[in-house]
């Protein structure tokens, strides 16, 4: 099943109390996968343990995926916008960076190290993560195209749906 939700939702609560994301993660069970889009939401998750302005958000994305209760989940963290400081990853659990068989036993460190090394280290980061193939940057190009001279160029492309296409979206915006 596919389940879309808002980050919002990760921190509702129901009338009696019950917390969405608990029912979120038994609807997930053992073996879930997380696409976390726009991921920079939860980028304050840091700040919670250091100085006690964390975000609930960033709270919950961390416990929806942590590896001791869920240790097959899948994690995909997309987001447009980087992160321009090293606290920023604290939600990125899933990323390798700290913890077992790192050289920093928990993220205080790594972060401690990272910030210490400044903007070289976190490039650093990036190259590595991209050598492991968890990290992909792309960007666009605002060079001017030697052909027509423009800088950007958008085509409007139709694509005429099958039967079959068109039945899973009509499916797919029934449940939605």
């Amino acid at each position: 099943g596919i389940i879309f939700c808002t980050y919002k939702s990760l921190i509702a609560k129901s009338k009696t109390g019950e917390r969405r994301i608990d029912q979120i993660m038994r609807w997930l069970g053992n073996n879930g996968l997380e696409i976390f889009d726009e991921g920079h939401k939860a980028k304050n998750f840091f700040a919670e343990t250091t100085r006690g302005g964390g975000t609930q958000t960033g709270a919950a994305v961390a416990e929806i995926q942590d590896i001791e209760k869920f240790p097959d989940y899948r994690v995909i963290y997309s987001s447009a916008t980087s992160a321009t400081d090293v606290r920023h990853l604290a939600y990125m659990i899933r990323l390798g960076l700290w913890g077992q068989g790192t050289p920093f036993a928990d993220f205080n460190e790594f972060a401690r190290e990272i910030e210490e090394g400044g903007v070289g280290a976190m490039e650093m980061v990036a190259r590595d993560l991209k050598a492991m193939g968890r990290y992909f940057c792309g960007s666009l190009s605002m060079g001017a195209d030697e052909e027509s001279g423009l800088s950007v160029e958008y085509r409007e492309v139709v694509h005429h749906l099958t039967a079959h296409q068109r039945e899973i979206y009509d499916n797919m915006a029934r449940a939605w």
